[in-house]
């Protein structure tokens, strides 16, 4: 089974976002309109693992800050009836499948999550170069093909 099928097509469609390497990408996130992607019933803590980003526009404010953002790697999409928006933005610059989800534990179980997949064939190559060492312990516990 390894090997036979891409992760990504075990998941429903949207839910794997590829990103390419060495760019700035910046999302947008209305927290009223869900025929656009927006969340409804927010705020929502939204944590994006693998990155701290700018948090170009924050909920409760139209004004977007090119100049000096915060740094976070958690925002509040604010909410619904304040017709908020909250715009991020990072550089892709560390390959691998990084997790982006609301923080309230039962949204994540429902599916409030995607994976932003950055520069997959990259981060196949770094997995590929395995130390020594771990093939020395992937030995001693039995796992087969690795990597």
């Amino acid at each position: 089974m390894v090997g036979a099928l891409n992760p990504s097509q075990l998941l429903p469609n949207g839910s794997v976002y590829e990103l390419p390497s060495n760019k700035t990408i910046e999302i947008s996130i209305p927290a009223t309109d869900l025929t656009v992607g927006g969340a409804l019933g927010g705020p929502h803590p939204m944590h994006l693992h693998g990155h701290a980003f700018d948090v170009v526009r924050v909920a409760g404010n139209s004004t977007y800050n090119y100049v000096n953002p915060v740094r976070r790697d958690t925002v509040s999409l604010g909410s619904q009836a304040q017709n908020d928006n909250v715009t991020i933005r990072f550089t892709t610059n560390n390959p691998g499948p990084w997790f982006f989800h609301c923080h309230i534990d039962w949204h994540l179980h429902n599916g409030f999550a995607v994976v932003m997949a950055e520069a997959p064939s990259a981060a196949e190559a770094q997995e590929s170069k395995a130390t020594p060492a771990a093939l020395e312990l992937a030995d001693i516990l039995g796992v087969q093909n690795f990597p």
